[in-house]
C-alpha cells in the first residue's frame, strides 16, 4: 500500500523516525506480536509434492533457489525455538533442460552431491560420521565454536541421486531437540500441515524463557553476540531490469529478543519494486539472539542488499 508523502511526515514524526528519500516511504512496517511471536509447538509439516514431512515448532520460513546450469532446485525451510534454530532443506532436480550457455559438464548428477558435502567438509574444522536415517544413508557433520554446535545431517537418495538436510543450530548451554526432529523426517506427505510458501516473517516465542532459565543463565553469566544464522537474497525484479535500476537497498531490522523478526525500516531506497524485495528478504533472516548475562536481548541491525543487472 502506498503511503502519503504528508502522512508518512506525520507519522515518522509520531514514531521518531527519520526518511527523507520519497524511495523509502513505502517500507516502514511493524507487524503486530501475534504475526512475529507464537507458542512453541511441534506440528508434522509436509511438501505433498516432494513426498516429504517433517516434524518442525512453529510454521518455518522458505526460501527457494535454482541453479539452470546444474539443473539443482532446493528448497530451504528455518524455525527458531528457544535459543535454537531448526533447518530442513531439499535439493532435487530440475525439470527444465540444462541452458544451452551452460559448460558441457553441466547438468544433475551424483556431482551435485558431491560438491555440497565437499563444501560441508570446508567448513571450518568439525566432525564427520556415517549414519543412517530412516533406512537411507547419511552423513552427520557437526561443528563447535565457543557459543554455539550445529549439527547438520545429509540424508541421500541414490535412486535419484537427490537429497535432503537436517540442522540444529544451538546455544551449547541449551539442551536442543535434535533427536526429536532428525527422528520426525519421513519419506512421505501421507499427513501433516502443507508448508506453501511459509510464513511471512521469522516467528519468535511467546516470552523469552521460563524464570528458571533465565536464572540459570545469569548464574553462567553467558555473553553470546548475535549469531546470523541464515541471510536470504533479496530478489532482482524484472521492473528494475527494464529501467536499468541498480545499487543497494540498506534497511534498519529490529532482531527481537525472542528470537522473531520485528520492525524493518528502508534507510537508503531504490525503485522499481527493489526496495519491497530487500524487506522481504529482512523479514526471513533467521538468528540466535544476542545474550547478556544470559537473557536474550534485542539488537538493531542495518543490513545492505545489492542489486546488479548482471
Amino acid at each position: 500500500m502506498k503511503i502519503s508523502t504528508a502522512f508518512l511526515a506525520l507519522f515518522t514524526l509520531g514514531i521518531n523516525v527519520f526518511a527523507q528519500d520519497p524511495s523509502t516511504a513505502i517500507t516502514t512496517k511493524k507487524l503486530p506480536d501475534s504475526q512475529t511471536s507464537a507458542p512453541v509447538f511441534w506440528t508434522r509439516y509436509k511438501i505433498a509434492t516432494e513426498d516429504i514431512s517433517i516434524e518442525l515448532p512453529k510454521m518455518p520460513v522458505r526460501i527457494d533457489s535454482e541453479d539452470a546450469c546444474r539443473q539443482e532446485k532446493s528448497s530451504v525451510f528455518h524455525a527458531y525455538a528457544e535459543n535454537a534454530v531448526y533447518e530442513f532443506r531439499f535439493v532435487v532436480k530440475r525439470r527444465e533442460k540444462v541452458p544451452d550457455f551452460c559448460p558441457k559438464s553441466s547438468g544433475f548428477g551424483p556431482e551435485n552431491m558431491t560438491a555440497r558435502l565437499n563444501a560441508l567438509r570446508q567448513t571450518s574444522p568439525g566432525t564427520e560420521t556415517a549414519e543412517r536415517v530412516n533406512f537411507k544413508e547419511a552423513k552427520l557433520f557437526t561443528w563447535e565454536t565457543d557459543d554455539k554446535t550445529t549439527s547438520r545431517w545429509l540424508v541421500t537418495d541414490p535412486d535419484d541421486n537427490s537429497w535432503v538436510e537436517v540442522a540444529v543450530i544451538r546455544r551449547n548451554d541449551v539442551e536442543g531437540n535434535e533427536a526429536k526432529f532428525l527422528n520426525s523426517l519421513q519419506f512421505t506427505s501421507a499427513s501433516g500441515t502443507e508448508i506453501g510458501k511459509g510464513a511471512d516473517v521469522t516467528i519468535g516465542d511467546v516470552g523469552l524463557a521460563t524464570q528458571a532459565g533465565l536464572d540459570a543463565g545469569k548464574d553462567k553469566a553467558i555473553d553470546n553476540a548475535l549469531s546470523i544464522v541464515s541471510t536470504p537474497r533479496a530478489k532482482y525484479t524484472e521492473a528494475a531490469r527494464r529501467a536499468s535500476n541498480q545499487g543497494s537497498v540498506q534497511v534498519r531490522v529490529t532482531l527481537l529478543a525472542n528470537g522473531g523478526v520485528g520492525m524493518v525500516q528502508v534507510v537508503k531506497g531504490l525503485e522499481n519494486g527493489l526496495n519491497e524485495q530487500a524487506v522481504e528478504a529482512a523479514r526471513k533472516l533467521v538468528f540466535l539472539p544476542k545474550r547478556v548475562n544470559g537473557i536474550p536481548v534485542t539488537v538493531v541491525k542495518t543490513m545492505e542488499y545489492s542489486f546488479s543487472i548482471y
